[in-house]
């Protein structure tokens, strides 16, 4: 049988680590990830779609990071109502007949350029049109 002597080291070994084992991994909190990026596009009476970031308009013209939220805002005033429509492939979800405040937004996580515009009669004809170049 081993002396209490041989078992010493052992022991002095567990005395010093299990505290340590039970300490686990770094408890400091943790930073919420940054929000997505957004690109804003109005849409105005008299002008169409106006990218809020780099002001092209008809066609309006947004070249975003793949994971990016656009928001369409209806800042035009009156009764005149248009929607955001995707034009051939790759596509995207439409929106509603629309008026004065209302805003859609949709996040672009696929690369691809996306084409769209207003579906209502004469609108795209006059220029209402846009891309969102996503990379």
């Amino acid at each position: 049988m081993p002396t209490p002597r041989a078992f010493s080291p052992v022991l002095w070994g567990a005395i010093i680590c299990l505290p340590l084992l039970a300490c686990g991994g770094d408890d400091s909190p943790t930073s919420p990830p940054p929000p997505a990026p957004s690109y804003d596009i109005s849409i105005i009476n008299g002008v169409g779609f106006k990218s809020d970031s780099n002001q092209t308009q008809n066609p309006a013209v947004d070249t975003v990071a793949a994971g990016t939220k656009v928001t369409w805002i209806w800042r035009n005033t009156g009764t005149v109502e248009h929607n955001v429509h995707a034009v051939g492939s790759p596509t995207f979800p439409g929106s509603a007949d629309l008026s004065g405040g209302a805003k859609f937004s949709y996040t672009f996580t696929t690369p691809g350029t996306y084409h769209y515009e207003c579906t209502r009669p004469m609108h795209a004809a006059s220029g209402m049109i846009g891309t969102i170049v996503v990379q």
